[in-house]
């Protein structure tokens, strides 16, 4: 299924990060908070990378995009990797009650979700540079 419209990008975006909630949420009332916090990372990280694997921009075809690319331009890429470099920066500067090395954990999740769309940012700069020469 390939996604195209704005309005169904935003839709599939807002239900993902409500499961997000209440899948970490769960998690933290029935085992404890430190297992939500893992588990909210987690299901961030999945939601992305199911996401990406759906949404495509004007310039894609339906086939299936390569296992690298999480964006259809490299500008929105690079701001996504500031937002979630910012969030993982978070997590490694404030404390954020008794989830101990988990936040650690989670912090090295999201700087590795910045570290993908950073990538495909760049390969993308570069795929596009190596065409016009």
């Amino acid at each position: 299924m390939v996604i195209r419209s704005g309005p169904a990008k935003a839709g599939a975006t807002i239900a993902a990060y409500v499961l997000v909630f209440m899948v970490s949420f769960l998690g933290s009332v029935l085992v404890g908070e430190a297992f939500g916090f893992a588990l909210a990372a987690v299901a961030q990280l999945i939601a992305v990378l199911a996401l990406v694997r759906h949404f495509r921009g004007d310039n894609e075809s339906n086939a299936s995009r390569p296992l690298w690319r999480m964006t259809a331009y490299p500008a929105f890429g690079f701001v996504l990797a500031s937002l979630w470099t910012l969030q993982g920066l978070g997590l490694l500067i404030a404390p954020t009650g008794n989830v101990g090395w988990v936040q650690y954990g989670a912090a090295a999740i999201i700087l590795g979700m910045a570290a993908l769309f950073a990538n495909s940012s760049f390969k993308l700069v570069s795929s596009r540079r190596q065409s016009v020469a």
